[in-house]
């Protein structure tokens, strides 16, 4: 499983921590289906300075390049049921 860090998507990303412990934990939620998938495993980050063809790989709605590509490889994963998942809110009017 793979993601891209976007240069001014305004999220606090971290990768110093990673230096010493590359282990994550993701949870992946389905609102409308009430479900939740944790995902245990390790993280890698690549910086795409050095690599200017992936870096440009982006969906045409985000303007700036690619700065690094993160890869979480699953070790272990859990499929919730019911508990604790709320159900998706309604969607808001326009």
């Amino acid at each position: 499983m793979a993601f891209a860090d976007f240069a001014g998507n305004r999220q606090p990303i971290s990768v110093g921590n990673l230096a010493n412990n590359d282990r994550v934990a993701l949870i992946l939620v389905d609102h409308a289906n009430r479900v939740r998938l944790k995902v245990l495993g390790h993280l890698q980050v690549h910086d795409l300075a050095g690599d200017a063809t992936l870096a440009r790989r982006r969906p045409p709605s985000v303007p700036a390049p690619a700065r690094r590509a993160l890869h979480a490889a699953p070790a272990a994963g859990h499929l919730d049921g019911r508990a604790g998942v709320s159900p998706a809110p309604p969607p808001k009017p326009r």
